[in-house]
């Protein structure tokens, strides 16, 4: 079933090339059907939109005045389709990513670097946050992806496991002595310790 939108696209197609068999041509249909297409727009309006002659089809005054809406409204139709296009095959766009300071600097930068080679068009934006500010962006259409640490207990988010990383705690000379000895957690908890900020998962997860 041909619809509104077909039947303009058909009588665009004839008024450029004022025939109905090089519209049908053009637009890989047969003649009858280009012809039946106009008719039924010319019922639909109510109005005549083609004289026809020995020579094809000369538009009427009215068909004038719909041809000349028909061309700026099919220009701006076929604009948002190649955008569309470019947005589909990666060609433009933006990309909003929600992530920490620290996976960001010793783990996401090369990957970005490597997508922004590959996809120029892309603007990249990132979004600085702890974990949970990472899901909230997320939630509330502020970041496209987030990439943070787990857990993440949140049945409104879909979660990607994409890599194990292994924490560590780091210390200063004076306990070079426990090189290669295992150290207890009830031992760590009593020194003070530098972490993130409270809210981040790899503080709450040793607190």
């Amino acid at each position: 079933m041909i619809g509104k939108l077909d039947l303009y696209r058909i009588f665009n197609v004839v008024s450029q090339n004022k025939s109905f068999s090089k519209a049908a041509q053009e637009l890989y249909m047969t003649q009858s059907a280009v012809s039946q297409a106009i008719m039924k727009l010319e019922d639909e309006l109510e109005i005549q939109l083609f004289y026809r002659t020995s020579k094809g089809v000369v538009l009427t005054n009215e068909g004038k005045l719909l041809n000349e809406h028909i061309n700026s409204a099919i220009g701006m139709i076929n604009v948002a389709e190649e955008k569309i296009l470019e947005f589909k095959t990666l060609r433009t766009g933006q990309l909003r990513i929600g992530v920490g300071d620290t996976i960001s600097r010793y783990f996401l930068l090369p990957y970005l670097e490597e997508f922004h080679t590959k996809y120029p068009g892309i603007k990249l934006n990132i979004l600085n946050g702890t974990t949970t500010e990472i899901c909230e962006f997320i939630k509330n259409g502020k970041a496209d992806v987030g990439i943070c640490n787990l857990p993440i207990y949140d049945d409104h988010l879909q979660v990607i496991p994409c890599k194990e990383i292994q924490d560590i705690f780091v210390c200063g000379e004076k306990f070079k002595r426990l090189t290669n000895k295992a150290v207890s957690l009830e031992f760590l908890m009593k020194m003070p310790l530098i972490f993130l900020e409270k809210k981040s998962n790899s503080r709450m997860f040793v607190e």
